[in-house]
């Protein structure tokens, strides 16, 4: 029993010294890595599929049941119509809020911290160049690598608008002689034009929705006029 014990001991004692080890961190991290660009992936693609399906009539509540006719009933259609238009408002804005922040700024940190640690994580050739000249990541500081990461996402976003009229953040670009850094810094760009257009594309259907919407409330509004009309004028003089 002892003997079983102290073999429980010593293979357990083994495996935690070969998880401390180098290479068992260095698995670590590229496993956390893959799974934070995963996880960000999976939200961003749910979160556009949901974008992207957007319609004006999905800003007017469909209520079921006739037509209100009198005055309080109309009332209340067209505080919960507002009600619930301003609310489609406002999930659209924090889907695009999250959007934003798992497709541009949790892949951008990651971007930014892979070519930070990229002596380690990606030895070999350096991962970024500088006026054309590949540089070792550790001579830049943390403002130049946002600067970098800021830029990369701005050309994703902007497609080759920069391009056009040759304007950068920084001079700091992805070494292209680095395959796997280059393709991050792809999958970083075109991941940021995905999300780009379809926050533009919301705010576009936002802007067109809003007189669709004003028509529907409108047409309750006048209703009501008419109806309050109506008793008026037969109420005795």
């Amino acid at each position: 029993m002892d003997d079983f014990r102290k073999m429980v001991v010593d293979t357990t004692v083994h495996f935690i010294e070969i998880a401390k080890t180098e290479a068992a961190i260095y698995i670590y991290i590229w496993a956390l890595i893959f799974i934070l660009t995963a996880t960000s992936i999976i939200i961003a693609f749910y979160l556009l599929y949901r974008i992207r399906n957007f319609k004006n009539a999905d800003l007017i509540e469909k209520i079921r049941g006739p037509a209100p006719q009198r005055k309080r009933s109309i009332v209340r259609r067209i505080k919960r119509l507002k009600a619930f238009t301003s609310s489609v408002y406002l999930t659209l804005v924090r889907n695009s809020l999250v959007l934003f922040i798992v497709g541009i700024i949790m892949p951008g940190i990651l971007l930014g911290s892979i070519a930070a640690k990229q002596s380690w994580l990606l030895p070999g050739t350096y991962a970024l160049e500088l006026n054309g000249t590949p540089t070792d990541s550790i001579k830049f500081a943390r403002a130049d690598l946002l600067l970098f990461v800021t830029d990369q996402a701005l050309r994703g976003s902007l497609s080759d608008t920069l391009e056009v009229f040759d304007y950068a953040l920084t001079d700091i670009q992805n070494n292209p002689k680095n395959i796997l850094f280059s393709i991050f810094v792809l999958f970083y760009r075109a991941l940021s034009g995905f999300v780009a257009a379809s926050i533009f594309y919301v705010g576009y259907r936002i802007i067109r929705a809003v007189p669709h919407v004003r028509r529907e409330i409108t047409k309750w509004e006048l209703l009501l006029e008419a109806l309050l009309e109506e008793q008026e004028n037969k109420m005795p003089t």
